[in-house]
């Protein structure tokens, strides 16, 4: 059996399991299919977001990825364990009242703004309230999701031409690419 299909089994089986420890990423951070750095990232996450922890793997460079789930939806997949952080009563960050409320603000802001565009696409909709990006989303749905960019410039990319490029993040940014108004893809971060 190959292991991409023994991590598949493996994934769906812990998936149907309870709640596990909840983490949040330190900042933005990649959900991945495996837990290797060149597997697919599958969601981008951002600060405040809620990942329930299912189990863990260590790679060949002895580093750990921990199987998530984002809380109140059935994605997930594999996110470094340096990118994340315990959500818990102990982190003082995290559980200031400050942070308590503009997370709640953010997560109010786009469930209003879902309610208020009921064309939008399900995939759309759905990354909106999990405070992630997909493909195909538009300036003002990225811009609903991650707010305003850091900055952004024109560029061209061999294979799609000229695009517009949106950074997130000023430390370790994350590139947005968009081609015609529309999400074409993103990167991924420098290990």
């Amino acid at each position: 059996m190959k292991l991409s299909v023994f991590i598949m089994i493996l994934s769906a089986l812990l998936f149907a399991k309870g709640e596990g420890i909840k983490f949040t990423p330190k900042s933005l951070a990649e959900i991945k299919t495996l837990p290797t750095d060149g597997a697919e990232t599958v969601e981008m996450i951002k600060q405040g977001v809620v990942l329930n922890i299912r189990s863990s793997v260590t790679d060949t460079l002895d580093r750990i990825w921990y199987m998530v789930k984002i809380a109140g939806t059935d994605k997930g997949g594999f996110v470094l364990g340096t990118d994340i952080e315990p959500f818990s009563q102990e982190i003082d960050t995290l559980n200031s009242p400050k942070l308590k409320k503009e997370i709640s603000a953010d997560k109010k802001r786009r469930l209003a703004l879902v309610k208020n565009n009921p064309d939008w696409p399900r995939r759309v909709k759905s990354a909106l309230l999990a405070g992630t990006i997909c493909l195909g989303m538009n300036r003002e749905q990225l811009a609903a999701s991650w707010e305003k960019p850091d900055n952004e410039t024109d560029g061209f990319i061999l294979g799609a031409g000229d695009v517009r490029i949106l950074f997130y993040r000023k430390g370790d940014p994350v590139a947005v690419v968009m081609k015609n108004g529309e999400v074409i893809g993103w990167s991924e971060k420098k290990r």
